[in-house]
């Protein structure tokens, strides 16, 4: 009896996985279908003030009762799948990886140029239902080797990080309570607030 009921409890989890998958998948279909659609319907679009993106977010988000930030993220995940990866979909669809697997694969996939997206789909789809487990990072230094592999200029890149990230606090050589406070120069000669990099500010005492 009781590993009867223990089979059904993980059952349901595996069945309810695959099914959110499925639900998401049809919902994202639906938004690039409906992207597809507008495409067609405003053919002066190019005289707009806004774009044919602006107005899909805009019923993505009266529809589904949430904000036009949200909608927009839909919106470019949805064109980006089944435009670029529709292979991936399927997989996507079938339940095989979940939301957060297709999140990262079409973030590191962006940048591979739309000749050999279509190769890398394929292997990807043939390969990503066996990495679903991965780490996030794992998961995405396996994506990230593939796009080197067909296209090495669409690999993303970390940026570099800026050196000498501190500043210098000394006395002021005259006034008395006072200090002098100066910024080492970053790349470009401009600190993060947009000012010259070897400014130097007079701060008081207790006063920040």
């Amino acid at each position: 009896m009781f590993d009867s009921e223990a089979a059904g409890c993980i059952e349901a989890m595996a069945s309810a996985v695959r099914a959110e998958s499925a639900a998401i998948g049809a919902r994202l279909k639906a938004v690039a279908r409906l992207y597809a659609q507008r495409c067609r319907d405003y053919e002066g679009r190019q005289h707009w003030a806004g774009d044919i993106f602006d107005a899909v977010a805009a019923e993505v988000s009266a529809a589904q009762n949430i904000s036009r930030a949200r909608a927009g993220v839909q919106v470019r995940m949805a064109v980006s799948l089944f435009e670029r990866l529709p292979r991936v979909a399927e997989v996507f669809a079938a339940g095989d990886i979940d939301y957060r697997a297709l999140r990262i694969i079409i973030a590191r996939t962006d940048n591979v140029d739309d000749e050999v997206i279509g190769s890398l789909d394929e292997a990807l789809a043939e390969r990503v239902g066996r990495w679903n487990r991965l780490s996030h990072n794992a998961l995405r230094d396996r994506i990230d080797k593939w796009v080197a592999m067909v296209d090495p200029a669409g690999e993303r890149v970390p940026p570099e990080v800026a050196d000498q990230r501190y500043l210098d606090i000394d006395p002021h050589p005259t006034a008395a309570g006072m200090a002098l406070m100066r910024f080492p120069r970053k790349r470009g000669g401009i600190d993060n607030r947009g000012r010259d990099a070897r400014e130097t500010e007079e701060v008081r005492p207790g006063v920040s």
